[in-house]
């Protein structure tokens, strides 16, 4: 058995942040660097909806460099006995297509990718009593069941929101050796997934964002647009916030991923 481990990058400073513009209609998303980034222009890109080819192309291409690629799903919550709920359903549906098609075009390359599923257990339902397995581990088994091959499944199940499932999923990512890393998220959290990843992630590292259409009423729809303006304007300092909580100022040390 054997490791991987990869150098820890240094710290980012908020000159280092990325300012993101997004047009989901095209699926394209201009990058705006800062004058201090000088280690070359790394891809950042929101697809729209329906780019499943083109984001396959992307990453086959990534894998062609010989690269790694993780696809990361955020946390998603569970209802009250302990199962996904419908939007929930609807991401693991599409991610399990995703990664389906992923593997029939990479081919033998597909040991080179994996899915990394966050989320702890939800705080609130701790605090009433309720004792619910981790967000993670009740996607792994979701995606189990439609067909998806367990050994390319990694979990990270201590985190607790949006932002620490990519902080904590970091040093996994890392430890998988990835540089190119695809953020499944509902269509409506595209520009947010994007920031965060964009903000966590080393700056060469290549960054898609995948969409997910989620079938909502007009009014839950606005209702969470609206939330997701609230979000990224507060984003910056949340980053910065949870950083400092768990003392991440610094990249953590990434964690081996074995390898037979």
């Amino acid at each position: 058995m054997v490791t991987k481990s990869v150098p820890v990058a240094g710290q980012k400073t908020e000159a280092d942040a990325v300012s993101i513009r997004t047009d989901i209609e095209t699926g394209r998303v201009s990058d705006i660097k800062p004058r201090t980034r000088t280690d070359g222009d790394a891809i950042k890109t929101v697809f729209s909806v329906d780019g499943t080819l083109e984001l396959i192309k992307r990453i086959n291409e990534s894998l062609d460099r010989g690269e790694r690629v993780v696809v990361l799903v955020f946390g998603k919550k569970l209802k009250r006995d302990g199962t996904l709920d419908e939007k929930g359903t609807q991401v693991i549906k599409e991610l399990a297509r995703l990664y389906k098609e992923i593997e029939q075009a990479s081919g033998a390359n597909i040991d080179k990718v994996a899915v990394l599923l966050t989320g702890g257990r939800n705080s609130s339902y701790l605090l009433r009593g309720v004792k619910l397995p981790s967000e993670a581990s009740v996607m792994f088994k979701a995606l189990q069941a439609e067909g998806v091959d367990p050994a390319n499944l990694l979990l990270e199940q201590k985190s607790y929101d949006t932002v620490t499932n990519v902080l904590f999923s970091y040093p996994i990512v890392k430890g998988f050796g990835a540089t190119t890393v695809v953020v499944v998220a509902e269509e409506y959290m595209a520009e947010r997934a994007l920031r965060i990843a964009s903000s966590v992630f080393d700056k060469s590292d290549t960054i898609f964002v995948k969409p997910v259409r989620i079938e909502l009423s007009p009014l839950a729809k606005a209702f969470e647009e609206l939330k997701e303006w609230l979000a990224i304007r507060a984003l910056p300092l949340f980053i910065d916030v949870r950083r400092r909580q768990h003392n991440l100022d610094r990249r953590e040390e990434p964690i081996p991923i074995a390898a037979e």
